[in-house]
């Protein structure tokens, strides 16, 4: 018995999962309040419009972050790596705990 999957398989994989975002999508942009109950896009969601939105908010506030920490620095005149690492880490735990959330 075969342990990987075949690329016939792989193929179905992909297209059900292309076909389920794009049904997904075409039900949410219709505005269906009952698209997430009809389709599972679990572990799809960056693939959907909201989601993939939803992932340049989260992806660009951690970034402004970041340039306001280093600006704060430049203005001072240091160089605090661990700073701007942490205002990434403080940006981010945002859309985690949400993510937590919205797994359970």
């Amino acid at each position: 018995e075969a342990t990987w999957w075949g690329a016939e398989e792989l193929e179905t994989i992909g297209s059900t999962m292309w076909d389920t975002v794009s049904k997904f999508n075409q039900e949410e942009t219709s505005k269906n309040p009952h698209a997430e109950d009809e389709y599972c896009i679990r572990g799809l969601e960056d693939m959907t419009v909201r989601g993939s939105i939803a992932r340049l908010v989260a992806k660009y506030s951690m970034d402004l972050a970041v340039l306001e920490e280093q600006k704060i620095q430049k203005e001072k005149g240091i160089r605090d790596e661990e700073a701007l690492a942490r205002a990434s880490r403080v940006e981010s735990e945002r859309y985690v705990n949400k993510a937590i959330e919205f797994g359970k």
